[in-house]
């Protein structure tokens, strides 16, 4: 008689598997918020009729405002979908206990980030292309294919550099009432004074040089490039890119050595909290020195 073989133990998901399962589940909690939806969703659409509705008959940058609002609102709906909703959903499942019996689970870290990233990039696709239809069908803008191809890398860029600062960021905010005010109080200003609401040309040369330290205005002029350009001749904006892209690294550099699973309870201000971000940093280098001498 032949040994019964011996059960075998279940496979464990590949990698891509987690991560899919991730984007589909941080996407599909989105949809089920009627405020996340409407913030991703309708607000760049919305804000788009209303400032064509008060500069219709303008002309910038030599083109029509539309053509222009239309770039500047698919680059608010990236900032939307990427920062905002990744703060938000973040924040709320830190402190529904959700991310704390994540990681207790096998999932890897890195999929749970890389399954917010993907989830922000579906929302924003989805954004980017309600704002374009309406640019079109209603405003009668002028796209083509080379503008299409260079506004979606530049999205996906942008994509990935707000929604790894958006996770970072989710290290200052203390509670999930504070998380919707912190992220639009840290946006809408950046929007006002890098030529997404409005053209920012006649600003204050130190305000245009503070904004461009920031990722807002180097997505916001990326996009406008392309969209003001030559029917047919739209281009990459290199240093823009690398910009973003460097905020990105930054950005996910912040979230690997301090994220927080585990929900927060009700305490210290954003300036302790910053004093304790840094005295934890201080004494992991400290070790990291140790180890290297041993």
């Amino acid at each position: 008689m032949t040994a019964a073989a011996a059960p075998r133990a279940p496979s464990r998901p590949s990698y891509p598997r987690l991560v899919v399962t991730q984007v589909g589940y941080q996407t599909l909690l989105l949809v089920r918020s009627p405020t996340g939806a409407f913030f991703a969703l309708v607000m760049p659409v919305m804000i788009l009729a209303a400032l064509e509705f008060l500069h219709g008959q303008e002309s910038i940058a030599g083109v029509s405002a539309a053509q222009f609002f239309t770039a500047a609102m698919i680059a608010f709906a990236v900032m939307n979908a990427g920062y905002i909703t990744t703060i938000t959903g973040t924040v709320i499942a830190r402190d529904d206990g959700i991310l704390k019996r994540l990681h207790g689970t096998p999932l890897p870290p890195s999929a749970y980030f890389s399954g917010r990233i993907g989830a922000a990039a579906l929302t924003t696709a989805l954004a980017v292309l309600a704002v374009m239809l309406v640019g079109l069908v209603f405003y009668r803008i002028d796209i083509d294919a080379s503008l299409i191809g260079t506004t979606l890398l530049t999205v996906l860029v942008g994509v990935l550099c707000f929604s790894s600062v958006g996770l970072a960021a989710t290290v200052l905010v203390g509670s999930t009432d504070a998380a919707l005010p912190m992220a639009y109080g840290s946006l809408l200003p950046l929007c006002f004074v890098s030529d997404v609401f409005l053209p920012a040309g006649g600003a204050p040369g130190w305000l245009s040089i503070a904004a461009s330290v920031f990722p807002v205005k180097h997505l916001a002029d990326a996009l406008e490039d392309i969209f003001v350009a030559t029917p047919g001749h739209a281009a990459l904006s290199g240093t823009d890119l690398l910009i973003m892209v460097g905020w990105a690294i930054g950005a996910l550099i912040v979230t690997l050595l301090f994220f927080e699973w585990e929900p927060r309870p009700a305490g210290p201000g954003i300036r302790r909290r910053l004093a304790r971000l840094s005295t934890t940093l201080h004494a992991r280098l400290r070790h990291r020195r140790r180890a290297s001498h041993q």
